[in-house]
């Protein structure tokens, strides 16, 4: 019987996570995080040196979970319709569950910087970007109503009414009649 257990500084970080969802950052304390986690509060300092690394190690870590997540939304199958491929898209999005989107206000949670903020808006549009691109490139017909104006720093696509409009800092999506 194979068992796996979660290490400590896993047990560490999932309860960082939880206790900063559920409180925010300001509420949050090394003594509440390691009581949550079920570890000493000195091994919180071993392992992380202080709370802010620990924070910063946190949102980083579920960061890189959430892009996956838009990665794998944002993933085709060259054989999709424009119009499907949308749909899911759509849905993948709609169907985040409450804690994937809690990623977003525990990493955008006061306590980052400003920059922080954009270079993580900036991540996730990249990761929708680099997708979308890769998809119209391959299925781009201008003599069916499909095209894709791309410039650095945002891109329009459309396909007959649908548009989609990406930016570094922001995301629009027109569907009419989805269903």
């Amino acid at each position: 019987m194979n068992i796996q257990t979660e290490s400590t500084e896993d047990k560490i970080i999932s309860a960082t996570f939880r206790l900063i969802r559920k409180d925010g950052i300001d509420k949050v304390t090394t003594k509440k995080i390691a009581v949550e986690a079920g570890v000493n509060e000195v091994t919180i300092f071993r392992k992380f040196n202080n709370k802010q690394n620990l924070v910063d190690i946190t949102k980083d870590h579920y960061m890189e979970l959430f892009l996956n997540k838009m990665e794998e939304i944002f993933s085709f199958d060259e054989d999709i319709s424009i119009e499907q491929y949308l749909k899911d898209n759509f849905f993948g999005l709609l169907n985040l569950s409450d804690e994937e989107f809690s990623v977003l206000k525990v990493a955008m949670e006061e306590g980052g910087e400003i920059s922080d903020r954009k270079r993580l808006i900036s991540q996730i549009n990249d990761v929708i970007l680099d997708n979308i691109e890769e998809f119209y490139e391959i299925n781009a017909d201008p003599g069916n109503g499909k095209t894709i104006v791309h410039e650095p720093k945002h891109c329009e696509i459309t396909i007959k009414t649908s548009k989609i409009y990406l930016t570094d800092q922001h995301i629009s999506i027109s569907i009419p009649n989805l269903y």
